[in-house]
This record gives C-alpha cells, structure tokens and sequence, in this order.
C-alpha cells in the first residue's frame, strides 16, 4: 500500500474535494488537471461544512428536512458544483443523496455517543502532514495542499470536516466489530470479513438514511 493511501485526510472526502486527492509526481505530471485541482481550491474554501450547524434555518433556506437534519440550499448548491468537477452525470441528484447520508451517519454516530476529540483531530492531522512530507521527498505531490501552501493548511482549515468525519468512522468501526463477532478467526485471516463487510456497510447507511426518512421541501 503506498503512504498516500495511509494519510487519513478526510473520510467523507466528497465534503471536501470531490473524492479524490489529486496527486502528481515531480518526474511525470503529464496527468494532473491542474485546473481542476484549482477550482477545487477555490471551492474547499466555500465549504458549508465548515460552518457550525445551522439550528434554526430559515423557511426558504431548507431544500431537504428529515426527522432530525435538515439539508439547506447553500449545502446542496456547494454539493452540487463539487460533484460537476468529479464528472457526474447528474450531479445535483449524487449531491443530494451523499449529503443525506452524511448527515443521517453523523446523526446517528452523535446519537450513539461517538465524537472526536481535540487530541484525536490534532493526531491525525499530525500524522497526516508527516506522512505527506515524507512523500514529497519521495517525489510524490498533492496538488490541492500546495494550492493551500501546504498540508498544515490544508489539514488546519478541514478540521471541523474531519472532526465530522472521524466521528462517523469511529461509529462505522464500533459496528463492524459487532459484526465480526459472526466470524470465526479461521474466516478473518482468511479475509471474509473484509470481503463481506463492505456490502455490509453499504447496507447499514442505506437503512440509516431510510429511517431519516428525508423529504424534500
């Protein structure tokens, strides 16, 4: 597995730069869109997410309520950009339901007493930049945290995503070890429940998002 793939950046990285960190080598960038990667920049720098939490939205502002989120224009509107630069095909619909799966799994990990801590966020970011300057003395660059002037930057300005983020995998990880429980040692090390875990999560959010019973205004 390459270091890249170990930086723990944001989980849920949708909410912050459309799915993929955009990496290039010093040697060879003949594949980086370096255009992409700016206006990616630009819209990191307007992201919802980072705001607190709306509690009393305004009539006209709500696009989506559920039983206990709302979905505000502002949020689907940056959502919706972000997926554009990913390609999609219809990209305010794939914003739509990733923002109501976002919101339903961070509700429910609250609710089940999961959060992230100060000391959490301030190691994984550490951890985060170390790792990428060790990458870039291999020659491996992102291209989004040198458009922030580097990966403290970057790291610093998604804290309260991350935060987010961490809080939604560490209740994703409490339910996977309940479901491990259905395994034998013999099927772990032999992979099943990697293999089989995946689809199981899959089923886990589309439930939680169902229960949210999400509703468009």
């Amino acid at each position: 597995m390459k270091k890249r793939n170990q930086i723990l950046i944001v989980g849920s990285c949708l909410l912050a730069i459309g799915g993929s960190i955009l990496f290039y080598s010093k040697s060879d960038d003949a594949g980086q869109d370096f255009d992409k990667t700016k206006a990616f920049g630009e819209l990191t720098r307007e992201n919802p997410y980072l705001k607190y939490d709306k509690l009393k939205p305004v009539n006209d502002d709500i696009y989506a309520k559920g039983d206990h989120i709302t979905i505000t224009d502002e949020e689907l509107e940056w959502q919706t950009e972000v997926f554009k630069l990913t390609n999609s095909k219809v990209p305010e619909e794939d914003a739509f339901n990733f923002i109501c799966k976002f919101k339903s799994l961070y509700y429910a990990a609250t609710q089940n007493g999961f959060s992230a801590s100060d000391e959490e966020l301030d190691r994984a970011i550490e951890f985060n930049v170390e790792t990428y300057e060790q990458m870039k003395k291999e020659g491996e660059v992102d291209a989004l945290y040198e458009a922030y002037g580097g990966a403290k930057n970057y790291e610093d300005a998604m804290r309260e995503v991350t935060r987010k983020s961490m809080t939604i995998e560490k209740y994703m990880s409490s339910l996977k070890e309940e479901y491990a429980q259905n395994f034998t040692e013999e099927q772990i090390a032999l992979g099943e429940l990697e293999e089989k875990w995946a689809d199981k999560r899959m089923e886990i959010e589309k439930s939680m998002v169902e229960q949210e019973n999400i509703q468009r205004q």
